[in-house]
């Protein structure tokens, strides 16, 4: 398993120079980070298939073939603020982005690009994930049935749903609260970073919309949360945000651990469960990354960084 880390900016990141502690990094067996190039980016997001490592930067979508060392844009003048990637894993050729002018998508690798924000009702996107489907598999706890795959956005107004890229996109959820980040696991549990309006989760019925949404009790009601996580199984859930440190759910929601021993800046950009456990990461606003041991972060490397996503790739 490869830890990946997007790294946004650090101490005194300047436009268009050299930015050594910028842009994409990978974490050796050593605990060490190296660099894998295009310092003078703000990368916002990461996504990685068998052929190609993708990322999403404020100038456009990258993409490499040779593991990092060499990099083409892939998108346009018309293509920028890249705020979120998201490959489909039911086809590795297609990729989905969240920008701040919508939504847009590719067939191909990036090759070509078409855009679709055929029904938000705001263009301002900062979250994209898909959810796989669940077809021939039953659920009981909501009647049985499957679920087909769709794809989940966060904007300014909401959360909003299409069952494929080039479909229309409906209201799902959350009318005109901002999402910051959208988190969701398998079975369906959701948990949505808002900006001012707390932590909300949510699950999914077989075959129908995100559903059964509930702000986060225990958690502040007003506080700005950029970052969302849920384990594998559910039971696991964490957000942070301005100045909140971590809020840990150990028992799906039903009550929260506020973590802050061991961070060195308390504003948290990032957050992610090692897959396959309950291990948590969180990238910090300038403090780079930590890990969760017991109740204490531990430091990860990257001083300086604000990191804003983590990539955990079981093909490297």
């Amino acid at each position: 398993m490869t830890l990946y880390a997007a790294v946004l900016e650090t101490e005194g990141f300047t436009v268009g120079q050299d930015n050594s502690r910028s842009g994409l990094f990978r974490q050796e067996n050593d605990g060490s980070w190296t660099s894998l190039g295009w310092h003078n980016i703000r990368n916002f997001g990461i996504a990685i298939s068998r052929d190609y490592i993708f990322l999403a930067s404020g100038n456009g979508v990258l993409r490499s073939g040779d593991d990092g060392k060499n990099w083409r844009m892939t998108t346009d003048w018309k293509i920028t603020e890249v705020l979120d990637i998201a490959l489909d894993p039911d086809d590795p050729h297609k990729l989905i982005i969240a920008t701040a002018h919508g939504i847009a998508w590719s067939p191909d690798d990036g090759d070509t690009w078409h855009t679709n924000n055929d029904g938000l009702a705001s263009t301002f996107v900062q979250s994209i994930v898909f959810e796989p489907g669940t077809s021939g598999v039953r659920r009981p706890e909501s009647g049985g049935g499957t679920r087909p795959a769709r794809w989940i956005a966060g904007t300014e107004k909401g959360v909003f749903e299409a069952v494929s890229p080039d479909s229309r996109w409906n209201s799902a959820a959350l009318g005109d609260i901002a999402v910051r980040q959208i988190a969701i696991n398998a079975n369906g549990v959701c948990a949505v970073a808002t900006d001012g309006s707390g932590l909300w989760l949510g699950t999914n019925k077989a075959g129908g919309p995100l559903a059964n949404w509930e702000q986060a009790a225990g958690l502040p009601s007003d506080a700005s949360f950029y970052a969302a996580a849920v384990s594998n199984d559910g039971r696991s859930i964490a957000t942070g945000g301005f100045r909140t440190g971590v809020h840990l759910s150990r028992d799906g929601g039903e009550s929260w651990d506020h973590l802050t021993d061991g961070l060195t800046n308390l504003t948290i950009q990032a957050l992610s469960f090692r897959p396959g456990s309950d291990e948590l990461w969180a990238g910090t606003s300038g403090g780079g990354a930590f890990r969760l041991e017991g109740k204490r972060f531990v430091s990860e490397g990257l001083p300086g960084s604000t990191i804003r996503k983590f990539y955990f790739d079981s093909n490297r």
